[in-house]
């Protein structure tokens, strides 16, 4: 019984440890490129980047795993499921870096919607673009992407970057809602990495753990097999 508990525990203390490591590994490699990419802010960069994204932290949950124990399956649906999680924190933290800038640096305007239209997205699906014009007519720098509900003639609040390197945004953003979606990816992905640390505790222990000596009966040759009561005795 006590050698039970004292396994169990030491199971736990190992996966607390490994699954604090695969965190920081997973999340910081995350963060990382989005937080680059937002600094660099090359097309180039931002395609290797989401290809890297999803593909790292495929490769980064197969070598956690114990793969020659474990279900393959289990494992790329695991691994599937932190991928596509990490691109969620990083687009997202990457948009709250973005909203943010244009909360501190941007410019607040009433404009009026002047001009709504669908932009050919060639490939991909057309995109609602929307046009403004400030209280007196002129038009506000910009476009706005993506919004279904605003209709030509409404009063809106947007904030405008200065330099142009921010797209517009409706209202006053402050990140705080991208950052938020970013923490919920985030736990879900952290849900994800419970399991390999648990497997790799294990295999990791099991390992350590010595080995137990054989019984006396096993280290004895085994018995000639008798003979069976169905055998005829051929002596005279």
């Amino acid at each position: 019984m006590g050698g039970a508990v004292l396994w169990r525990s030491c199971v736990l203390a190992v996966a607390v440890l490994l699954f604090a490591v695969y965190s920081a590994v997973t999340m910081g490699f995350e963060i990382g490129v989005a937080v680059g990419l937002y600094l660099v802010d090359n097309i180039w960069l931002d395609v290797v980047g989401g290809l890297a994204l999803f593909i790292v932290p495929i490769g980064l949950y197969a070598v956690m795993l114990a793969v020659e124990e474990d279900g393959l399956d289990m494992g790329f649906f695991g691994g599937v499921v932190v991928a596509i999680c990490g691109l969620g924190v990083a687009a997202q933290i990457y948009q709250g870096l973005d909203e943010r800038a244009l909360h501190e640096h941007g410019r607040q305007v009433q404009a009026i919607v002047s001009h709504v239209y669908w932009q050919d997205g060639g490939a991909d699906p057309p995109t609602r673009m929307v046009d403004f014009t400030d209280l007196s007519g002129q038009p506000v720098p910009g476009e706005l992407a993506g919004n279904s509900g605003l209709k030509v003639g409404q009063r809106v609040t947007v904030t405008v970057d200065p330099a142009g390197k921010v797209p517009m945004a409706l209202g006053t953003p402050t990140g705080a809602g991208a950052f938020r979606k970013a923490k919920i990816a985030g736990g879900i992905e952290e849900l994800a990495l419970v399991w390999p640390a648990y497997r790799g505790a294990v295999v990791f222990l099991r390992a350590k753990k010595p080995r137990k000596p054989q019984d006396s009966q096993d280290l004895q040759e085994p018995l000639a097999p008798q003979a069976s009561g169905s055998e005829v005795d051929s002596s005279p």
